[in-house]
C-alpha cells in the first residue's frame, strides 16, 4: 500500500514539474522598462497565450505585453517590458484553452531610473510595477497627525531609495506639512473636512498627487454663528495668548448688533476639535445663555440640533447693553468661548394702519407698519401679525408662508413693513401687530358697502413695491352691460380709461378692478391727487355713476 501511495505522490510531481513551454533571451538581470526580445518555444504548435511574473507564489501582470499568440506555431519571439523589480521572479506561459503552462528559470529585475514622486497616503497601499503605484482611497480624521509615504520611483513606480529632498503641499487651506519632507514616512494634519489633496514635488522629478477623503471628528463642542458670522472649518487660531490668537476661532465676521426683544436668529452647529460639522449629530434639545447668570435667552419652539445643526434658534435680549452668550446641549456639550453682542435698545416706536379699515370681502386691504428706534427708522427687523379676533379660516394674509411660531412674519426694511390683508366672511377681525416690545392692534372691518372703494388710497410706493390699485364696487343682480373705469387729473384730462363688456368684471356681486398706476402709454403717472370715475351700465341699460378721489404718492 505505501509503494502504491508514494508512486502516486512521485507522477503528480512529474505532472506538476511538466514544462510545456522554455524560454529564451531573458536578461539576468533585466531593468525595468527596458524592452527585451524574448523567445518562446511550445511542445506542440499552440494559439494565443497569457504571460505572467511570478513574484514569490503569485503570479502578476508585471510584463507589457501581457499576452501574445504564436499564430498555429511552436515558437514566438517578441519585445517584451518588465515593470516590477524583484529578485527571484519568473517568466509564466499560460495556454488558457487547453491549460498548458510553463516557467522560465529564476532571474533579478533591477528598478529603472529615478524619474518621478510618489506619495502614499493613509488608507492606500504602496503598489509596485503597477500604473499608479497605488491602490485604496485615502482616507483620515480631521486634526489627526497621520503617516504619508514618499517614495523616489522609477517610470513604473519601483522604489529607488535616495536622500532627494522632497517639497509637500496641500489643497486644505489649514493643514500642516512639515517644512522640511524627506524620502519616507512624513507626518501630515488635515484639518478641513472633505475632499483635499496632498502633492509631492521637487528637482527634475516628477510630481504626484494623492487625494484623500477629510472625515470630521467626534463632537468636542458647539458653536454659535451669529448674523454676519460664517463657519470657517480647519480654523486653527485658538483664543490663547499667541500668534494664532483670535475672539471667535473656527468663524469669519463679528457678531452683528441685536435689539432689546427683536429676534436675533444664531445657527448653532456640532463641530469637531476643527469646527467641521459633524452630521451625524442629533437630536439634542440646545438652548442660549446668557454668560455670568446663566438666563435662559432661547425663544424659538424648534430648540433640537438634528444632523450636527440648528440654523433658526431665536434669541430675545432683555437690556441694551453688551451680553455674552454661550450655548449648551442636553448631550452636556456646550461652546468652547462666549459670543458677544451688542444689544441696542430697539423699537421704541410702532405705527400700524388698514388702508381701507373698511372693505368688502374679498377685497384687499393694505397694512402698513412703521417702526422706529430713537426716531429714526429701524434699517432692518421683523414685524409678527397674529389674528387676535375673528374667523382664521376666512382670514388671509400675503407672504402667509413665512409663520414664526404660529405668526405671520414680516420684514421691516428701513422703518417699512407692508403687505395685502383681506377675508372671504363678512365680520370684524382685529389684527395684532408686535416689532420687538411694541405691540399694536388694528381692525379689518369687512362687510357689504355701496358705493366705490378704493385700496389703498393714498397709493405710495413703499417697501411692498409696485402694488395695483383696487377699485371695488358691487354689481346689481342681473349683471352689467358695461363697465367703464375712468382716471383723470385735477384739470379733467383722461390719464387712465378703460372698458369691461365681458367677464368678472360685469358679473353680479362684489367686483374688483385692478390698476397699475399707469396711463393709456404705459408710462406710470406722477404724483398727485385723482378722480375715479366708474360707470356700470345694467342690462336693462340703466346707469349708475361712482365717483371717488384718489392720490399718488411717489
Amino acid at each position: 500500500m505505501m509503494k502504491k501511495i508514494l508512486l502516486l505522490t512521485v507522477l503528480l510531481a512529474t505532472i506538476a514539474l511538466a514544462q510545456n513551454f522554455t524560454f529564451e533571451g531573458i536578461p539576468n538581470p533585466a531593468t525595468v522598462g527596458q524592452k527585451y526580445d524574448i523567445t518562446i518555444t511550445a511542445t506542440e504548435n499552440t494559439g494565443n497565450v497569457k504571460l505572467y511574473l511570478v513574484v514569490g507564489s503569485d503570479a502578476k501582470e508585471f510584463v507589457i505585453p501581457t499576452d501574445t499568440t504564436f499564430d498555429g506555431t511552436s515558437e514566438v519571439t517578441f519585445p517584451l517590458e518588465f515593470t516590477y523589480a524583484g529578485n527571484g521572479v519568473k517568466l509564466r506561459c499560460v495556454d488558457p484553452i487547453d491549460g498548458d503552462i510553463g516557467e522560465s528559470d529564476a532571474f533579478d529585475i533591477n528598478a529603472g531610473a529615478s524619474s518621478k514622486w510618489l506619495i502614499v497616503a493613509p488608507g492606500q497601499t504602496y503598489a509596485p510595477g503597477t500604473p499608479t503605484g497605488k491602490t485604496g482611497t485615502g482616507s483620515v480624521t480631521a486634526g489627526d497627525s497621520a503617516d504619508y509615504n514618499v517614495y523616489v520611483v522609477d517610470k513604473w513606480y519601483n522604489d529607488k531609495g535616495g536622500s532627494d529632498i522632497p517639497e509637500l503641499e496641500t489643497t486644505d487651506l489649514f493643514g500642516h506639512v512639515p517644512e522640511t519632507a524627506n524620502v519616507g514616512v512624513n507626518k501630515i494634519e488635515l484639518r478641513t473636512a472633505g475632499s483635499r489633496t496632498v502633492t509631492v514635488k521637487g528637482g527634475s522629478y516628477t510630481q504626484d498627487v494623492c487625494n484623500v477623503i477629510v472625515n470630521a471628528g467626534a463632537v468636542t463642542q458647539l458653536q454659535i454663528l451669529a448674523p454676519d458670522q460664517v463657519n470657517l472649518p480647519g480654523d486653527d487660531s485658538t483664543t490663547a495668548n499667541g500668534p494664532k490668537k483670535k475672539a471667535y476661532p473656527g468663524t469669519t465676521g463679528t457678531p452683528g448688533k441685536a435689539s432689546v426683544g427683536s429676534p436675533y436668529i444664531v445657527k448653532i452647529w456640532a463641530v469637531d476639535k476643527c469646527w467641521n460639522v459633524v452630521t451625524s449629530y442629533g437630536p439634542y434639545e440646545v438652548n442660549v445663555f446668557e454668560s455670568g447668570n446663566n438666563t435662559d435667552l432661547t425663544s424659538t419652539t424648534d430648540d433640537t440640533i438634528k444632523s450636527g445643526k440648528n440654523d433658526n434658534v431665536n434669541v430675545k435680549f432683555t437690556t441694551d447693553s453688551p451680553t455674552n452668550i454661550y450655548a449648551k446641549d442636553s448631550n452636556g456639550k456646550n461652546t468652547s468661548y462666549n459670543t458677544s453682542v451688542e444689544v441696542l435698545a430697539g423699537i421704541d416706536s410702532l405705527t400700524a394702519t388698514l388702508n381701507p379699515a373698511i372693505v368688502p370681502k374679498d377685497v384687499h386691504s393694505t397694512l402698513h407698519i412703521e417702526a422706529y428706534e430713537s426716531a429714526k427708522p429701524v434699517a432692518l427687523d421683523y414685524a409678527y401679525v397674529e389674528l387676535a379676533e375673528g374667523p382664521k379660516e376666512s382670514f388671509h394674509i400675503e407672504d402667509s408662508t413665512k409663520i414664526v411660531d404660529g405668526k405671520w412674519e414680516l420684514t421691516i426694511v428701513n422703518g417699512i413693513a407692508e403687505t395685502e390683508v383681506w377675508a372671504s366672511a363678512e365680520t370684524t377681525y382685529v389684527l395684532k401687530v408686535t416689532a420687538g416690545e411694541q405691540t399694536r392692534n388694528v381692525t379689518l372691518n369687512v362687510k357689504d358697502i355701496t358705493g366705490l372703494t378704493i385700496a389703498p388710497n393714498p397709493w405710495k410706493y413703499g417697501a411692498a413695491g409696485h402694488n395695483a390699485i383696487n377699485f371695488s364696487y358691487k354689481v346689481e343682480q342681473a349683471g352689467a352691460a358695461e363697465v367703464m373705469l375712468l382716471i383723470t387729473d385735477i384739470y379733467g384730462n383722461v390719464v387712465y380709461k378703460n372698458i369691461f363688456t365681458s367677464g368678472t368684471p360685469v358679473q353680479p356681486g362684489q367686483q374688483t378692478i385692478s390698476w397699475d398706476i399707469k396711463n393709456g402709454k404705459g408710462n406710470s403717472i406722477s404724483s398727485g391727487m385723482y378722480q375715479a370715475v366708474l360707470k356700470i351700465t345694467l342690462t336693462n341699460l340703466s346707469t349708475e355713476v361712482l365717483r371717488k378721489n384718489l392720490m399718488v404718492i411717489w
